[in-house]
């Protein structure tokens, strides 16, 4: 019976150490079935986030070149600008009838422009009616006005008017924004 005993002990040692195996296969198993969920989730949120950014990239390429199209469209060089108004102020006796200090544009086709007459001229108010005369009458600006003038002398103690003078450039497209500047 020692022998029987022996191979019993053996037996339910077997049985045990297969039941232990086969119940770390399936607790492992289900470990990685776990795991397997868990990375197919992370996998399914990723795939999600890529695609919502792949849209907001294509969203913002397109509103992209919407803008470069609309900037092309409503391109204003303004070298072209400032040549067309040194072309515009009249002349006198050889020289311009009266100087541009300084320019300024506004959020439309409007411009601003700081003006002096030179000094010595025989009607410096007739120079300035000249000046906005020579503007409405171009092909290239509209809206001419003088908003200011000044009086001064100059060191020899002649008149000389600065004045203040707005018009508005008849841009090319036809629409009043000006969104480059060149």
């Amino acid at each position: 019976m020692k022998k029987t005993s022996f191979l019993l002990l053996v037996g339910i040692l077997t049985v045990v150490l297969l039941g232990a195996y086969t119940g770390y296969n399936f607790w492992q198993k289900s470990a990685i079935g776990e795991d397997l969920k868990r990375t197919e989730k992370e996998l399914a949120n990723y795939k999600k986030t890529a695609l919502e950014n792949d849209n907001r990239n294509v969203t913002q390429a397109i509103a992209a070149k919407k803008t470069v199209e609309g900037i092309k469209t409503n391109l204003v060089e303004w070298s072209k600008v400032m040549k067309d108004i040194r072309k515009t102020v009249p002349r006198k006796q050889g020289r311009d009838l009266a100087e541009i200090i300084s320019y300024a544009a506004s959020a439309g086709t409007g411009i601003s422009m700081n003006v002096k007459t030179f000094a010595g001229s025989s009607g410096p108010y007739l120079d300035i009616a000249e000046f906005i005369q020579s503007f409405d009458e171009s092909k290239d600006f509209f809206d001419g006005f003088v908003t200011s003038v000044s009086s001064g002398t100059d060191t020899e103690g002649e008149e000389v008017l600065s004045f203040l003078f707005t018009t508005k450039y008849k841009s090319e497209n036809k629409e009043d924004s000006l969104q480059v500047i060149r």
